[in-house]
């Protein structure tokens, strides 16, 4: 008796399998070697290497097999469908801004395949920027590639760690806790691409505070850096969006402010946090009161 085993290709049968592509037949209880006989190929301008196989008896349930090229089948029993696996990579030169390094820095790519980003000393990665790249993944690090990613070229940019503290001075370099500055606002000028750690405290703003780049501040503890406005702010008219008022103003699509406190309750009226563009992340907005109308809200404005 012969006992068949159909072979073909996902999403299509490219490069060349021993045996062929197509429906081959053996006697029963024979075992036979399949195999990819060149692992990659070029199809419609794109590479292509093998990501293995699935085998099942004719109609059940496919058994993936993920890296495999090749494979022994003992052909007994039921036709077999053996499908050999085509995933896409793409050539991509990974750089970054100046401030660390990748690994590795370029190759072919496809899915499940990784790329990293180190630091120099001082900084910490910031995300990922390239067209081809999934938006939604680009802060993690590694970067991991998926089915649909192509990019031709992706960049790692980094951001310079800050320090600020209560015991600080803005004469400082803010490169540690020994050496923190005073104030947020400072840290800001530091660099373009500032990654600020708040010590804990209660740190007074007499003026909104503007990021327009794409910071990072972040407080320690629990929410421990609590921002509390100081200073009577003028009326909002129409919830208006604009610099003038409140604790933060935030307009940048890779900014964020993390596990932060802010009030504006206290000595002062006015909202808490302006939200242009970017992202708040487990903070505690609270007691903020509305200018003139001195009734609780205006905790956070959002215009997107």
């Amino acid at each position: 008796a012969k006992v068949g085993v159909m072979v073909s290709g996902s999403p299509f049968n490219i490069a060349r399998t021993d045996p062929a592509y197509g429906y081959n037949q053996y006697d029963d209880g024979s075992e036979v070697t399949f195999s990819v006989v060149s692992t990659n190929d070029v199809r419609d301008g794109r590479y292509y290497v093998c990501s293995g196989y699935s085998l099942a008896d004719q109609g059940e349930t496919p058994v993936e097999h993920p890296g495999e090229t090749s494979v022994v089948i003992r052909v007994t029993g039921a036709d077999k469908e053996l499908v050999w696996k085509w995933a896409p990579v793409y050539a991509t030169e990974v750089a970054t801004d100046g401030r660390g390094t990748t690994e590795p820095t370029e190759g072919w790519f496809g899915p499940g395949d990784s790329v990293t980003a180190v630091p120099d000393e001082g900084y910490e990665f910031g995300w990922w920027e390239g067209a081809g790249i999934d938006s939604a993944r680009r802060t993690e690090n590694p970067y991991v590639f998926g089915k649909t990613d192509n990019p031709e070229g992706m960049t790692a940019y980094f951001r310079k760690v800050v320090y600020v503290s209560k015991d600080g001075d803005d004469a400082n370099g803010g490169t540690g806790w020994d050496d923190a500055l005073a104030s947020v606002t400072n840290a800001l000028t530091l660099d373009e691409r500032p990654h600020i750690i708040v010590g804990e405290g209660v740190y007074g703003v007499a003026k909104a505070m503007v990021v327009e780049k794409p910071a990072v501040i972040c407080g320690v503890g629990t929410r421990g850096a609590v921002f509390r406005l100081t200073a009577l702010q003028p009326f909002v008219a129409d919830h208006a969006v604009d610099t003038a008022h409140g604790v933060f103003y935030v307009d940048d699509p890779n900014a964020q402010l993390v596990n932060l406190a802010v009030t504006t309750r206290g000595s002062a009226y006015g909202r808490g946090i302006c939200l242009v563009d970017g992202s708040v992340v487990d903070c505690a907005i609270t007691n903020c009161v509305t200018p003139n109308l001195k009734q609780n809200g205006g905790g956070i404005c959002m215009k997107k």
